[in-house]
């Protein structure tokens, strides 16, 4: 029967552990986790409460201890899977006296995962220097480190680059996405520090210039270090818990050689003895133990009054940065089925537009999967707008459900910015959260990962691979997770540009004559063979949505899970002079696919009335039965998809542009800036060819009055809240992608 249970990687695997042995010291740890005065761990699941009842005090027999185990896991590997579960509890920085708190609970990474962790590590700027040129491949910058950092290890220390090339780099560098050319540099650069002088120090940085005549600009920032001990407020454990306890090391490539860490756990409860959960240790050298490390140990009968207790010990100062998760327990949902919130998956299909999904009405079949699996079994709405036809400020949108004009003005949601998001409503309720993403504007440098338990950000710099592993890790994550209740996000730049399609994909839809006159009419020749590659890539995009769930109804997850479907913006092709995005407002780069499938949501209906993304967050937390976001601008869309209808609302957006902003009104439209303005009637020029010239604006000037004022007066509260960095530090790899993907130079 044990041959058949499912057994995830090492890597991501979670294991129920019990530790025996003698009871932990009340002191900090001295004594290796490899010690046998700690613990023999036995894969089991005996509780150790069970374990203390049993005895009656700390230690215990370990004969009959191991054989009860044994006889346990044995009856556990032929038992029914668990019942479904939530997370009863996190041990965020709120249950961490001595920490200090923010509006959003902080993320760490660790390779390409970023977890919560309990605490908030405070970076602070040792220097910072511009213009230097690099000599031999290398940037050398003497400096001067504060007294009350002086004495931090290396591998406390985070190097920041911006490559400064050309005039043209320096006007988008200080425009539009000011912050989007730094990059932290995890390896090749060394801190010499003065053998007398802690404070006197050299830096050098190795780097490779796109242009030989290029400079850059360098910071250097600090982390302090984790405190090595971590005790939490006493808390209730319900009975048949499981408490979750995350681990790991970063920026190990600046740690001492052959450095280790050792990591425990322990719990005390209204016992004699403190209990060891897990102790663990990684080495420096081992890279697979770089990654995040998981463990996970069940109490079987409830316990109140417990504290955890989180502490390290290194075997030098300067052995990487270690660093725990959000500490979690898992409780059986004793919910009847019917009655229980469902789960949630959110898929990103970035830069759809659309008219190009073969069931909003395209000429191509694109999309057959999405058509048949999600839009006939679902409700779809058909006249959807992006707030931002650009992907940070969307998908800001689609997770506070506030407008541009409301959100700070980088499209950056950062620690101290008091706005909720639907991942945060969602973890608070009791899901598991989880984001894949492909990164680049879609991740933690710029918000998004607020409220995730965990969030893995592939690098999309190999075009033709996009997709593949977001949609298999998601698949994976769905087997693991089913007797959870959880929301899954799920990004990929599958059809942005550069249009990638595989092989098997590239033979599609190459012929010029099946291209309808309208089409030709208003796509120039030049961006024909990209109108087609965008059409193959969102054809082979359609499989992997359809391979994703089809996984998800085998696993019976279909009837309790709400499946939600949409993009952040479309995709122009010269329809209206530019392509791309971000730089014009007309429909092919505004209007997006929006699709709802799951209980109680009708099959087949589709809704005409204009909406934006700014409801989807709404609607979400109205059909899981949550209490909404505060103060939100978006409306829930709930009564539509049982049926009923959306009222006529104004509708806004922004691009990119000076004193650029829009509104739909029922089937008009206005287009203005600082200038000059536009107005259309899409109900008879939906391709937006004939403004009408003799239309006044008066009809839309009160709404956008009150626009403007309510964004400006959002806005101000949250920009007041705190400090604001001045750039976006992100990781090597997405500076890359970002590269790749046109964002930057």
């Amino acid at each position: 029967m044990r041959a058949g249970r499912e057994r995830p990687p090492p890597e991501a695997q979670a294991t129920d552990r019990l530790t025996f042995g003698r009871p932990a010291p009340e002191s900090s740890l001295t004594t290796p986790c490899s010690a046998t005065y700690w613990t023999t761990q036995v894969r089991t699941r005996v509780s150790v409460v069970e374990r203390e009842r049993a005895t009656g005090r700390g230690g215990g027999r370990p004969i009959s201890l191991l054989l009860a185990a044994a006889v346990s896991f044995a009856a556990t590997a032929c038992r029914e899977p668990r019942p479904s579960e939530r997370v009863a509890l996190r041990l965020g920085p709120g249950h961490f006296a001595a920490v200090r708190q923010a509006p959003h609970t902080a993320v760490a990474a660790i390779g390409e995962e970023l977890r919560e962790v309990p605490f908030t590590r405070d970076r602070e700027t040792v220097a910072r220097l511009t213009n230097l040129p690099p000599r031999d491949g290398v940037v050398r910058a003497r400096l001067r480190i504060p007294g009350d950092l002086a004495d931090l290890p290396t591998s406390a220390f985070v190097v920041s680059l911006q490559e400064l090339s050309s005039p043209a780099q320096k006007v988008f560098a200080s425009g539009l996405a000011a912050g989007l050319g730094w990059w932290t540099v995890r390896t090749g650069w060394r801190l010499h520090r003065h053998s007398r002088d802690r404070e006197r120090a050299k830096l050098v940085v190795a780097v490779s210039p796109r242009d030989p005549a290029a400079s850059f600009n360098l910071r250097l920032d600090a982390f302090r270090p984790v405190p090595d001990v971590l005790e939490s407020e006493p808390f209730d454990l319900p009975a048949g818990a499981r408490i979750e306890v995350g681990y790991g090391l970063s920026n190990a490539a600046h740690a001492a050689p052959g450095a280790t860490t050792d990591f425990l756990a322990t719990l005390r409860c209204r016992w004699r003895w403190a209990t060891v959960l897990h102790c663990g240790r990684i080495d420096v050298r081992d890279p697979q133990a770089r990654g995040w490390q998981l463990a996970t140990t069940t109490i079987r009968l409830g316990a109140r009054g417990c504290r955890l207790r989180l502490q390290l010990a290194r075997s030098t100062r300067n052995a990487g940065d270690p660093l725990w998760s959000v500490p979690r327990v898992l409780a059986p949902d004793s919910r009847p089925e019917p009655q229980g919130a469902p789960n949630l998956v959110l898929i990103s299909l970035d830069t759809l537009r659309a008219d190009h999904v073969s069931g909003y009405g395209h000429f191509r079949p694109t999309t057959p999967a999405i058509d048949r699996l999600l839009i006939q079994g679902g409700t779809t709405f058909t006249d959807v707008s992006t707030t931002y036809p650009l992907t940070n400020f969307a998908h800001l949108s689609l997770f506070t459900a506030f407008y541009p004009a409301a959100l700070p003005a980088k499209g950056t949601l950062e620690a101290h910015v008091p706005a909720r998001t639907l991942a945060e409503a969602l973890r608070d309720a009791g899901y598991a959260t989880r984001a894949i993403t492909e990164d680049v504007l879609v991740g933690t440098a710029y918000g998004l990962g607020w409220g995730f338990d965990g969030i893995t950000e592939h690098h999309p710099a190999d075009a033709p691979t996009r997709g593949v592993r977001v949609f298999h890790e998601g698949a994976r994550y769905l087997r693991r997770h089913r007797h959870q209740r959880f929301f899954l996000f799920l990004h990929t730049y599958k059809v942005h540009s550069p249009y990638a399609p595989t092989a098997a994909y590239r033979s599609l839809f190459r012929d010029a004559h099946e291209v309808p006159e309208a089409v030709a009419a208003v796509v120039p020749q030049q961006y024909r063979d990209d109108f087609d590659r965008y059409d193959q890539s969102i054809r082979e995009a359609d499989d992997l949505v359809a391979e994703f769930v089809q996984k998800l109804d085998r696993l019976g997850l279909g009837r309790r899970t709400l499946v939600v479907l949409l993009s952040d913006h479309g995709e122009g092709f010269g329809e209206h002079g530019l392509p791309g995005h971000g730089f014009t407002a007309h429909q092919e780069a505004l209007r997006v696919p929006l699709v709802f499938r799951g209980p109680g949501i009708l099959a087949g209906r589709r809704v005409d009335t204009p909406v934006s993304l700014v409801d989807v967050a709404p609607t979400v937390l109205e059909l899981l039965g949550l209490p909404p976001l505060p103060e939100v601008q978006g409306r829930s869309l709930g009564a539509a998809l049982q049926g009923g209808s959306v009222p006529v609302r104004p509708i806004f957006f922004e691009w990119i542009g000076y004193a650029t902003c829009g509104i739909r009104l029922g089937m008009f439209k206005l287009l203005r800036n600082r200038t000059s303005h536009s107005i259309y009637a899409l109900s008879s020029d939906p391709s937006e060819r004939r403004p009408l010239a003799a239309f006044s604006p008066t009809m839309f000037e009160a709404a956008l009055h009150d626009y403007e004022i309510e964004g400006a007066r959002r806005r101000q509260t949250l920009e007041t809240s705190g400090a604001f960095t001045e750039e976006v530090h992100v990781s090597p790899e997405t500076q890359q992608a970002l590269h790749a993907l046109g964002y930057v130079p």
